[in-house]
């Protein structure tokens, strides 16, 4: 099927599968005449097309063609090939048979060569017309039937390409922009407190692990059978893994391991047979990173969806209990000994009851791929699930409630303060001190099922007193090897130099409003001078209406070219880790100084520690904090600008004396606007 309404090109799941097309899996967002900005789940594959009726056809190919759900479209050209005696201008079209009744294909805007008309046949003005492309021949029009038989279909889709939704990439962006900058809201929603009533009452442990039911919706929910949909997957990943043996291998090691470890198990045939409205079969496919080449992870596609439902759609999000990065990084940054660590497949340490696990079905083969496939069953919270982080966060924080007194409030603390997700980021000011703590804390987790591992630190007494298995690098020689770059928190830590350093982002994005957007969203705070520019750029784009995927032009495309040939730059900024200077007392002087300014196109604010020893002969500086963000598209006067700053810095200031540990003794803002002074 041609389709001039469509702006993407779309492929049946069902042809896929008979081709045996490997694609790669996306999500896409379609809107159509009946539903607008539609998150849907599939995979884009690659194929080839051409005409059955040319001599020397051309073969046209297909890239990125989306593959999502079933191509519901009633077949009408079969109408026209038996009848077309009926109409004289049509009698010598072929009209060649094919085996698949059904439309399978539909060719968008995006593949414009097809909409070149090479030649028209046109009878009577109520007669079809056909219309020949390099495919061949395109029928429109009525097929003969009187108007009140006809069935009349209207097709339009407009699709968001490329990312996996607009609306969840702007919205994560506008959220990291505000941070520390709007009030924060501290009411739980009520969605929020249905399901923390749920955790509360499902909550429990044994054999050392927390567990905890899914966060329904509603209870019991009522999902329907979807092991066809479950089926059709698996043959895809069938036909991936049979291209390549060694993510087969790499592949099958992990399911192993989560059977091995009972973070899964295979089903006998008479609890296969069992089911209930909680029975749900999950699609899966492997996961690579390029920050971890050589290994995968096995992603279970908890939002694909069945008959208009997922799981994910329902199960709730639940309580928010993963500190803010600010909160992390701000006493990270506080004493001179770090200590860094990351819990081991924290999602599948909590276990789900027995109840629950129904909903976490999953087809795989025992032996071979040749052979049927088996039904499995998760027993532990998944990645991918929308409610595994606030469960996960909460069985950790349990662990730190259950176990204070045994181990202390410090550790306590640490465990409630100093994570994010998995990752611990904490500093002490002796090298003692992060030892003691790091045994603790790995004694602790160990209490609620958690495995502490693969620490790093700036101090090699830390890492010398730790086993060598337990280390981020087992195999360093702490005597003769540099203390390696660490990537954490979208950060690069120097351990040897103790300085955080900043490596170039990707610029192969296109120069969309889109890829510029995806570009600079993975730049930190720590760069909103650098940024500024860019996001001045998008705030143009977006007043003079440039679509989101329209390639930019003349003195945008020079902005945007000149701030990506700066980008390699970025390497030459160093950020000392540490507030303190290693000659400063602990008992020193701590000011708080806050910066703030405007102009015509952003207000923006800084902030410095200014730690001096009590004597005020010594003095040292460090930045904490910075905030740069837009004026908005109504351009305000610039003293009420500059009075917007100032209200940024007095948050600011308040974030910082909220998630600092140190006491500041006293605040200094600074400002050149005699409004704001007044």
């Amino acid at each position: 099927m041609l389709d001039s309404g469509s702006e993407v090109t779309l492929v049946d799941p069902s042809l896929v599968s008979s081709l045996g097309l490997c694609g790669r899996p996306d999500r896409l967002v379609l809107s159509t005449v009946n539903n607008c900005n539609e998150l849907q789940n599939g995979e884009r594959v690659n194929l080839a097309v051409e005409s059955l009726i040319d001599e020397q056809p051309q073969q046209l190919q297909l890239k990125e063609v989306w593959s999502g759900k079933e191509l519901n479209i009633p077949l009408r050209h079969q109408r026209v090939a038996v009848n077309k005696e009926r109409w004289l201008h049509l009698h010598d079209v072929p009209f060649p048979e094919v085996e698949r009744q059904k439309i399978s294909l539909i060719i968008g805007t995006n593949v414009p060569e097809v909409f070149v008309p090479l030649e028209v046949r046109h009878g009577s003005p109520n007669d079809p017309i056909a219309i020949r492309s390099c495919l061949g021949f395109a029928v429109l029009g009525r097929t003969g039937e009187r108007a009140t038989q006809q069935r009349h279909n209207v097709h339009h889709i407009h699709t968001s390409t490329n990312d996996v939704s607009l609306h969840q990439q702007v919205e994560l962006f506008w959220e990291t922009e505000s941070l520390g900058t709007t009030k924060p809201y501290k009411s739980m929603p009520v969605e929020d407190r249905y399901a923390e009533r749920i955790i509360n009452s499902t909550i429990s442990k044994s054999n050392d692990h927390y567990s905890m039911g899914l966060l329904w919706k509603h209870d019991p929910p009522d999902l329907p059978f979807n092991r066809a949909m479950a089926e059709i997957h698996l043959r895809h990943l069938k036909q991936c893994l049979e291209r390549d043996k060694d993510l087969h291998e790499k592949y099958r090691s992990v399911i192993d391991g989560y059977i091995a470890k009972g973070h899964a198990r295979k089903l006998t045939k008479e609890q296969a047979e069992q089911r209930s409205n909680k029975t749900w079969y999950l699609p899966h496919h492997p996961v690579t990173s390029p920050n971890k080449p050589g290994k995968i992870r096995v992603l279970f596609d908890a939002v694909a969806k069945f008959q208009g439902t997922s799981l994910n759609d329902q199960l709730l999000q639940g309580p928010d209990y993963i500190n803010n990065l600010a909160g992390i990084l701000m006493p990270f940054r506080q004493e001179e000994v770090v200590l860094i660590a990351d819990i081991e497949q924290m999602f599948h340490q909590v276990r789900v009851p027995a109840e629950d696990c129904d909903a976490l079905r999953f087809l795989w083969w025992s032996e071979n791929l040749s052979d049927e496939p088996e039904e499995y069953q998760m027993q532990v919270h998944i990645f991918g699930a929308t409610s595994s982080p606030s469960c996960s966060n909460k069985a950790l924080r349990q662990t730190a409630d259950d176990n204070e007194d045994k181990y202390g409030s410090k550790v306590a603390e640490t465990v409630r303060r100093n994570f994010y997700v998995h990752d611990l980021l904490k500093s002490t000011q002796t090298t003692d001190q992060a030892i003691i703590l790091a045994f603790n804390l790995i004694a602790m987790l160990k209490e609620g099922g958690f495995h502490l591992t693969k620490f790093l630190s700036n101090r090699r007494e830390v890492l010398s007193a730790l086993p060598s298995q337990e280390r981020a690098n087992p195999t360093l020689n702490l005597e003769l090897d540099r203390l390696p770059i660490n990537r954490t928190l979208g950060l690069h830590w120097d351990a040897e130099r103790d300085i955080f350093c900043f490596k170039t982002v990707s610029t192969t994005k296109p120069a969309t409003k889109r890829g510029i957007l995806s570009t600079i969203s993975s730049l930190l705070g720590y760069l909103s001078p650098f940024v500024l520019p860019v996001k001045v750029l998008i705030q143009d784009l977006w007043k003079e209406k440039v679509g989101w995927d329209e390639e930019i032009q003349d003195h945008h495309l020079k902005v945007w070219q000149r701030w990506t040939h700066s980008l390699p730059q970025l390497e030459e900024i160093q950020l000392p880790r540490c507030y303190r200077n290693l000659s400063m007392p602990n008992n020193c002087t701590v000011q708080l100084h806050m910066f703030s300014d405007a102009s015509e196109y952003a207000y923006s604010t800084s902030a410095y520690l200014r730690l001096s020893n009590n004597h005020g002969d010594q003095a040292h500086c460090s930045f904490v904090f910075g905030k740069c963000r837009n004026a908005p598209l109504r351009r305000p006067t610039i003293p009420r600008l500059e009075l917007m700053a100032g209200l940024m810095a007095v948050r600011t200031s308040n974030l910082i004396r909220t998630e600092l540990d140190l006491p500041v003794d006293r605040i200094v803002f600074w400002t050149d606007s005699l409004t704001v002074l007044q």
